[in-house]
């Protein structure tokens, strides 16, 4: 009974350890694989990007050469269709509409009271909580408290910013 008391451990033994062997074969493969597809997904993305950029590139250096092409320092289009729609008569007529509402509203307005402009100096940039404090996520949003005082990051020209809010709900 003893022997195959024995005999019995050696086989759970030897067939842990093989079992053991076997996952971390399957998980060598597995790792190997994930890290294979990331890697090819990588450079197709940026083979993408760098696709798409060159072709929006190509767009505006084309586009910019059209117009080059089509118009002289003048204004003047040439090479445009030659199809003068309206032979000149809506723009004559728009001239002397203009003239008209011009020596109008010239001879009926007053001459402007002169105006005082007042402009505020901008409000200081908001910097991080004055407390090292960790976040207070509500609803998806992160939260910071220091003391009574509430604050949320966001962006601003020099980056992120913690500006004061109110507190959040439940606060």
């Amino acid at each position: 009974m003893q022997a195959t008391s024995s005999q019995n451990q050696a086989n759970r033994q030897k067939s842990t350890s093989e079992n053991q062997a076997q996952r971390q074969a399957t998980s060598n493969q597995n790792q190997s694989t994930r890290q294979t597809a990331a890697a090819q997904t990588s450079s197709q993305n940026q083979s993408a990007r760098q696709s798409t950029a060159k072709e929006m590139q190509n767009t505006r250096a084309t586009t910019v050469s059209n117009m080059q092409n089509n118009y002289n320092g003048n204004g003047n289009c040439n090479n445009c269709s030659n199809s003068d729609w309206d032979g000149g008569s809506a723009a004559v007529g728009f001239v002397a509409g203009a003239m008209v509402v011009g020596a109008a509203t010239a001879a009926t307005t007053p001459p402007p009271a002169p105006t005082t402009v007042v402009v505020a100096a901008p409000a200081p940039a908001p910097a991080g909580p004055p407390c090292n404090v960790a976040p207070v996520a509500v609803k998806d949003v992160s939260y910071y408290q220091c003391g009574s005082t509430w604050y949320a990051a966001g962006y601003g020209s020099s980056g992120v910013v913690y500006m004061p809010v109110q507190p959040p709900p439940g606060y």
